[in-house]
């Protein structure tokens, strides 16, 4: 994947791991590229989680995703910054 990431992913990424917490695909949605489908959004999300950049947990109905202390940064970039216990 490192091969094709591109400015808008990596966009994303870090706004994921800046803001923290669990974010549907309705709400990446909302703050990502407008133009894309769902299905694009959700087949970038999965690509993220194969490589271990990003974490999902099944909420309800709801997949979500987040950058977590285990997440591997993407190439080039630092990786998340440590956070004190239980504010995960």
């Amino acid at each position: 994947m490192s091969n094709s990431i591109s400015q808008d992913v990596r966009a994303l990424w870090l706004r994921l791991r800046a803001d923290g917490g669990w974010w549907t695909l309705d709400m990446l949605m909302h703050h990502w590229k407008r133009s894309c489908s769902p299905h694009e959004v959700q087949h970038l999300m999965d690509a993220l989680e194969a490589g271990g950049f990003v974490e999902s947990r099944d909420h309800a109905t709801n997949l979500s995703y987040g950058v977590t202390l285990d997440c591997k940064a993407l190439p080039g970039l630092a990786p998340p910054p440590s956070q004190p216990e239980g504010t995960q």
